[in-house]
């Protein structure tokens, strides 16, 4: 793993190869990130926060308990995630988009964000307007 200097990244945070935090960043325990991966400047990622290798996260972003993006995924620019949401492999969610997923729950079926989506710049997306994206429902 490689950081800037100004970043904090716990040492009970499993951080893949050649992954990269940028400046002023922050990784806390408990959070999982893939190998390849690279978190810009001003980020947070939560304890609980599962990252696939090979994504991009955009400075700026919140990523918080709940969260599991699969390998490639891209998050631009100041990019919120909050609850229990999955984001398949290769998606892309545009700038400023905030997920708001369900509270994080055992009985509670995540919001997905399918492989491949394109989710656009300034979108807020709960598990209730989920209508008319490239969204779908967990399969069991």
């Amino acid at each position: 793993m490689n950081a800037d200097p100004t970043a904090v990244v716990s040492s009970k945070a499993n951080v893949g190869e050649y992954a990269y935090v940028g400046a002023y960043s922050v990784v806390e325990p408990g959070a999982n990130i893939g190998e390849g991966t690279r978190i810009g400047a001003l980020s947070l990622v939560s304890s609980g926060v599962s990252l696939g290798e090979r994504c991009e996260i955009g400075p700026g972003s919140i990523l918080m308990l709940g969260l599991v993006a699969e390998d490639h995924v891209v998050m631009g620019p100041g990019v919120t995630v909050v609850g229990k949401v999955t984001i398949r492999k290769g998606a892309r969610i545009g700038a400023r988009v905030v997920l708001v997923g369900p509270p994080v729950d055992p009985d509670r079926m995540a919001l997905i964000i399918k492989a491949g989506a394109d989710v656009e710049a300034s979108l807020v997306v709960t598990e209730d307007s989920a209508v008319g994206l490239d969204l779908q429902e967990e399969e069991e």
